[in-house]
């Protein structure tokens, strides 16, 4: 075999950059091979059982390059049905390339793909000989001694740079470089690690040329990343009107829902995307939305704070009482999202305070959950819908105990609120919940807010017995310290040593015993 440059006809593919690219790629060279010949800069690939050296090449295999090795005048390959060679191929030429054992794929040279992943150029050793071959579906498939193999373990060729792959080309919004990456053979539906395609991430980011490109290339549009998103929700989820459009005139189906049950109109909705909404319900251009889709848009348009959004909703007849599978309605879901100026609204447009979803809790109490004092003013102070001495004021300062939401129960214990009232189903008070669950700034709070130490539940348990009983060692000493009662017993005839003796709670029990209470 001669080690010396022939006449050839170059086929150079300079994987493209985008102008504002920051970061250095690699220029990978494939050229036509003729005659057999090896050019002095090709790179090795490893070599035979009997000593022959092998260069990297790839050829042609239904229609997708496959990486191989070049040896006696021509390209042995492995398309994963065996060995197979051809004397039409290229070969790579150039520098700073390197083997290397790893899962990485930043650096990693492709010779081509199928249109679900790209294939890259690996190579095997075995049996003394080194083999070059085509990593597929995270195996090396090569050939030795006329036959065609494959193995889990292998090294990756690598440049000195980090690849320039179709996925950088297409979230860069370089066009050339996604032509590029296409001629050269790269995987159209390749994803990235979150599952997400190119068309998906030019989609997200607007760059409609590549869209238009990728499309051309027949891409697929209603693959979805691990989030269950396609292309169109992607775009309309960041309010890209004009490619909604393009990809539905392509056949993309618009009707599709994520893992969370969104469609692309109810995530333009989330968004606050007044343009893309609107097309949605122009029966002319999408055929409309069911009504589904639009109360699910107009209660993501509350939990993102869109009162424009909620009133073109309203105005399509959408109810502002409609509830999700949990029951929870925009009301409720503006306050969890602390979205004051889509409360203010949804209250102006007679949403129901007194509403419960699956697990009782009302508006007011998703907002003591949101642990916002300014949500909390709307309700008490702007609308004055909930009084310091409602029973609603009370069971959000319950909640805000149990889930130590500590601004909520700064505001409601300033505002007035009883802080010994009590859970009319089990007789719980503030800090009996702060306490059972462990939440110590809340217990001091309670208890600097005069909250009774021994106040009992209906079943004659006190904070202290709770404490013990769930061994919360934080609170439980909190509450000894305070001056609560030892020896108090429930209905049962249980202390709180008693309680924690029962269950086992070493910590509780010697603190407890420390302070001399008895069993």
């Amino acid at each position: 075999m001669l080690n010396r440059i022939p006449v050839f006809t170059f086929l150079l593919v300079f994987l493209s950059v985008g102008v504002n690219d920051m970061f250095a790629q690699n220029e990978v060279d494939w050229i036509s091979a003729r005659n057999g010949l090896i050019p002095a800069d090709a790179v090795p690939g490893g070599n035979e059982d009997d000593g022959r050296k092998t260069y990297v090449c790839r050829a042609r295999s239904g229609g997708n390059y496959v990486s191989g090795k070049a040896l006696d005048d021509r390209c042995y390959y492995n398309p994963g049905s065996g060995e197979r060679s051809v004397t039409r191929f290229e070969i790579l030429v150039g520098s700073g390339f390197s083997w290397r054992r790893t899962s990485s794929r930043e650096r990693a040279v492709i010779a081509g793909g199928s249109n679900e992943e790209n294939f890259y150029v690996c190579r095997v050793a075995i049996s003394g000989g080194i083999y070059p071959g085509s990593l597929q579906s995270g195996k090396c498939y090569y050939t030795r001694n006329n036959r065609g193999y494959s193995r889990s373990n292998y090294e990756i060729l690598e440049g000195s740079e980090s690849t320039n792959t179709l996925l950088r080309a297409a979230s860069r919004g370089d066009y050339q470089g996604v032509r590029d990456a296409l001629r050269d053979g790269q995987a159209v539906d390749q994803t990235d690690n979150n599952r997400r395609t190119a068309m998906m991430i030019a989609s997200e980011k607007g760059h409609l040329g590549v869209v238009r490109e990728l499309i051309y290339q027949r891409a697929s549009l209603d693959l979805r990343d691990e989030k269950g998103n396609t292309a169109a929700m992607l775009a309309a989820g960041n309010g890209r009107s004009q490619i909604v459009r393009i990809l539905f005139d392509e056949g993309a189906n618009l009707r599709l829902q994520n893992d969370q049950g969104d469609t692309a109109f109810s995530l333009a909705a989330s968004g606050g995307h007044k343009q893309v909404v609107t097309d949605f319900l122009n029966e002319r251009i999408y055929g409309g939305v069911d009504r589904i889709d639009k109360e699910q848009a107009f209660r993501n348009a509350a939990l993102s704070g869109h009162p424009d959004i909620l009133q073109i909703l309203l105005d399509y007849g959408v109810s502002v009482e409609s509830p999700n599978s949990q029951g929870q309605t925009a009301l409720m879901l503006a306050s969890m999202g602390k979205e004051t100026d889509a409360i203010r609204f949804l209250l102006k447009n007679d949403a129901n305070i007194n509403s419960r979803d699956a697990n009782g809790y009302t508006p007011f109490v998703h907002g003591v959950s949101s642990d916002s004092e300014k949500v909390l003013k709307v309700y008490m102070e702007e609308f004055g819908i909930v009084h310091p001495r409602d029973p609603e004021a009370e069971n959000g300062l319950r909640f805000a105990a149990r889930n130590n939401n500590r601004d909520s129960l700064k505001f409601l214990l300033e505002k007035g609120v009883n802080v010994d009232g009590r859970d009319p189903f089990d007789g719980y008070t503030a800090l009996m919940w702060s306490a059972g669950e462990g939440n110590e700034n809340a217990t001091e709070m309670l208890i600097k807010a005069n909250a009774k130490l021994n106040a009992r539940s209906n079943r004659g348990e006190t904070a202290l017995m709770l404490a013990a009983r769930n061994s919360k060692k934080n609170t439980l000493k909190v509450l000894i310290k305070a001056g609560a009662d030892l020896n108090l017993r429930d209905e049962s005839g249980t202390t709180a040593l008693g309680w924690a003796i029962r269950n086992k709670h070493k910590d509780t029990r010697k603190e407890l015993q420390k302070a001399k209470a008895v069993q």
